[in-house]
């Protein structure tokens, strides 16, 4: 392999990075709520900013409790975006190409960053 190439595999593959879009994607996600909801989309906001760059922090910290609520957050986040995808691809949604393709990507990456994390669950950096 390209060294340059397995520098780019690598980055992509820590958890730090893989942590750091989960947090993004759950900040992005409150910020595009609907406004129509307001209880609900405080309550999104409050658990997008505080609760889950918490939870992120202390899955970094390899508390196990908080790996394992992160995992299951990672796969349903990263098959909620891949499911909006596929609403897109198939005309149910009104949403660009452009956003289709990263909620695509964003989506494939969690989920495959959900089994990146569960496995290194108990290595020691």
């Amino acid at each position: 392999m390209n060294f340059k190439h397995t520098m780019l595999m690598e980055f992509f593959l820590r958890r730090t990075t893989i942590l750091a879009l989960f947090v993004i994607t759950a900040l992005l996600g409150a910020l595009s709520a609907p406004a129509g909801q307001e209880a609900h989309g405080a309550l999104y906001g409050i658990l997008a900013c505080i609760v889950l760059p918490l939870l992120a922090w202390f899955t970094y910290k390899r508390q196990l409790l908080a790996t394992w609520c992160t995992v299951v957050l990672l796969l349903i986040n990263g098959s909620g975006l891949l499911y909006d995808s596929i609403l897109g691809v198939t005309g149910r949604m009104d949403i660009s190409f452009l956003m289709i393709g990263i909620k695509g990507l964003a989506g494939i990456y969690l989920t495959w960053g959900a089994l990146v994390i569960h496995r290194q669950r108990h290595i020691q950096d």
